[in-house]
């Protein structure tokens, strides 16, 4: 049988500071969840705005400006470029379907949406 060796400060100060940054990560990814879900769930107003104002879904300017925005504190925060673009990407996606969802079956009750989206 092998024996365990016993745990040193070194060992114990490592193991303790990687849980606290581990739930630290834990709780970034909580907050980053429930901020797309607030996200998601202004763009469904917005949809909902946009449809009864008879808008076009598409706003190229209006990504255009998200996304140089967003690049410009991406960047400040050292975060590279093109994570920024594809994180965007996936994001303006769900957008666009969730609105496209909203404008383009104007028959679609709002319990039909999906319910973090709906009011």
């Amino acid at each position: 049988m092998t024996e365990e060796p016993e745990p040193n400060v070194e060992t114990c100060d490592i193991g303790s500071a990687l849980e606290q940054c581990r739930q630290r990560l834990d709780e970034l990814d909580t907050t980053l969840v429930e901020v797309i879900a607030e996200r998601m769930q202004l763009c469904a107003e917005i949809a909902r705005i946009k449809r009864e104002g008879q808008i076009p879904m598409m706003q190229p300017h209006r990504l255009a400006h998200v996304r140089a925005k967003s690049i410009e504190i991406g960047r400040k925060r050292g975060l590279d470029e093109g994570f920024v673009h594809r994180l965007l990407d996936v994001i303006f996606q769900e957008s666009c379907r969730l609105e496209d969802l909203i404008i383009d079956n104007q028959k679609m009750s709002e319990d039909r949406l999906p319910s973090p989206y709906a009011p």
